[in-house]
C-alpha cells in the first residue's frame, strides 16, 4: 500500500522478494501502452470478457494466478480508484485486491507470455496458529462477497467463487491449526468450521467442487467430523519438511 501511494510511474507491477521476472520489461513499449491491467500469462489466451477472468484471479483455473504479480497495473487506475491492499486481512488479501480491480477495469490486455518466475515452497512459512487469522478469514469471506455483489457475474458465477473460496478457507484454517501440539486445543479451534459461512461444507456435493483430489478426501473427512484423523494427517505431513523444500514455477 505505501509503495501504490507512493509510485509516480505509468504502470505498477508487484514482485516478491523472493521471486524474478525471466524477462527484460523493456521490450515492452509501455508508452504506447494505455489499458487499466495488462496480464502476463499463457492461460488467458482464449479469454475474451472480464467476466470469465474471475475464476482465474480467484484462484479456480490457476491459483498461482490469484497473486498480484504477473499483471501491470496503471498507477492512475489504482490510485484514483483508491484501490489498496486490505490490511486487516492476512490471507487472501492479494484475491481480493484483484476482483476489486476486476469490477472497475475498462480496458485490458492479456499477453501470451510467461514472464514471472514464482518461488514455491513446499511445507510451509508458517509453523504456529494465531487465533487472528479466524478473524481475518471471517473478514476475507465478507468482504469477498461484498465484492462480488458489486460486479456484474450471474449469481451462480457469483456463488462457485464464494463456495470454493470457503472450502478452500477451511483446508487453510485446518493446516494452521495441526500447529498446535494439543489436540484437544485443535478441536476447540477447529470446531469454527461448524458455523457460517463454513457449514457450508455440510450442505454441498464436494464431488462438484473445484479443490483438488488430495484436498477434497480432507474436506469429506472434515465433513464426517473425524478430526482426530484429519490432525494426525496434517501433522504428520508437516513433520516430512525438516526444511522448507523450494522450486521455482513459471507463471
Amino acid at each position: 500500500n505505501c509503495g501504490i501511494k507512493e509510485a509516480t510511474g505509468k504502470y505498477i507491477m508487484f514482485v516478491d522478494s523472493d521471486d524474478y521476472l525471466n524477462t527484460d520489461m523493456n521490450i515492452y513499449d509501455l508508452k504506447t501502452m494505455n489499458f487499466d491491467i495488462i496480464y502476463f500469462n499463457k492461460n488467458l489466451t482464449n479469454i475474451k470478457s472480464k467476466e470469465s477472468l474471475y475464476e482465474y484471479v480467484c484462484g479456480l483455473k490457476h491459483p498461482i494466478i490469484a497473486g498480484p504479480y504477473c499483471k501491470l497495473f496503471k498507477r492512475e487506475f489504482i490510485q484514483e480508484n483508491q484501490i489498496f491492499f486490505d490490511e486487516n486481512i492476512v490471507n487472501g488479501e492479494d484475491m481480493l485486491f484483484n476482483i476489486n480491480c476486476l469490477n472497475k477495469v475498462k480496458k485490458f490486455k492479456i499477453i501470451d507470455k510467461n514472464i514471472y518466475m514464482y518461488r514455491q515452497v513446499i511445507g510451509t512459512a508458517t509453523k504456529k496458529f494465531d487465533k487472528k487469522i479466524i478473524e481475518s478469514d471471517l473478514n476475507f469471506h465478507m468482504v469477498l462477497k461484498k465484492l462480488l455483489n458489486e460486479s456484474e457475474l450471474r449469481d451462480d458465477e457469483k456463488n462457485k467463487i464464494i463456495t470454493y473460496s470457503i472450502l478452500n478457507g477451511i483446508i487453510t484454517l485446518t493446516d494452521r491449526m495441526s500447529y498446535i501440539n494439543d489436540y484437544k486445543e485443535f478441536k476447540v479451534n477447529i470446531l469454527c468450521i461448524e458455523n457460517e459461512p463454513y457449514c457450508l461444507l455440510h450442505k454441498i456435493n464436494l464431488l462438484n467442487s473445484s479443490i483438488n483430489g488430495k484436498l477434497k478426501i480432507i474436506l469429506f473427512l472434515l465433513k464426517l467430523k473425524f478430526y482426530r484423523f484429519v490432525y494426525l494427517l496434517f501433522r504428520k505431513k508437516h513433520s516430512k519438511y525438516v526444511n522448507d523444500e523450494e522450486k521455482f514455477i513459471e507463471i
